[in-house]
């Protein structure tokens, strides 16, 4: 993903650590049903990270939701690649398209460093069998001039499995993004934005969203890739 916009408010080195070329490969679908927001589920997160969620997601510097998308798949191929958003990228750049290097921290951690003072990491925190809760902290650089800004960031996965009139299998997902920061410079830089900060993000939080479907989709159609595209014929 790439929102140069956006630069100015970290959020590109959020969501882009998945993907820097999938909004121009599909445009999400119109008209899904948007998911109705409830509560977080904040006392069956863990402990270690509880507070901090809460104070990402109730009192945000930005925050976006993406459109409502739908997109064929199967609920398994979607959940592993959220699983292993290492191996969805290096499956995107064997397509042809441009991604970061998202490396494996263990753990269940992942992240991505450019050594040029931006570097993020995010763990699963949360799932069940309609949400997935990812937690990111790190540093971006808003601008070659500027020092990196430490940020918090949280990204709330809603998704359902669904099916067509032919019962082939199709899912459903919308993102709900927040970041905070408690940088002066980045609050200058956000406010300075001005009202194209909404739909910019919204924009980059839906390149987050095809991210995964349009690879969930394009293993769909092509069965015979995913071994080549995924593990490049090596099992870890």
């Amino acid at each position: 993903m790439h929102c140069p916009r956006l630069a100015a408010l970290g959020l590109t080195l959020v969501v882009g650590a998945f993907c820097a070329g999938t909004a121009t490969a599909r445009a999400a679908t119109e008209g899904p049903t948007a998911f109705t927001r409830t509560p977080l589920p904040f006392e069956e997160l863990p402990a270690r990270v509880r507070e901090q969620v809460r104070r990402v997601t109730e009192q945000p510097t930005v925050s976006a939701r993406a459109p409502a998308e739908e997109f064929t798949g199967r609920p398994a191929m979607y959940q592993w690649l959220m699983d292993h958003p290492d191996r969805a990228a290096a499956g995107w750049r064997r397509l042809g398209t441009p991604c970061l290097d998202i490396a494996d921290r263990g753990s269940g951690v992942f992240g991505y460093s450019d050594g040029q003072g931006n570097d993020i990491y995010w763990e699963t925190i949360y799932r069940s069998a309609d949400t997935r809760i990812w937690f990111a902290e790190g540093r971006a650089r808003p601008g070659l001039l500027l020092p990196p800004v430490p940020f918090r960031a949280v990204v709330v996965m809603h998704h359902a499995s669904i099916a067509d009139p032919a019962g082939r299998p199709r899912l459903r997902h919308q993102a709900d993004f927040y970041l905070h920061t408690d940088s002066k410079t980045a609050s200058l830089l956000a406010r300075l934005a001005g009202t194209s900060a909404p739909r910019l993000s919204e924009q980059c939080v839906g390149q987050m969203q095809i991210f995964f479907s349009a690879l969930t989709g394009y293993m769909e159609r092509h069965p015979e890739r995913v071994e080549a595209l995924l593990f490049a014929g090596e099992r870890p």
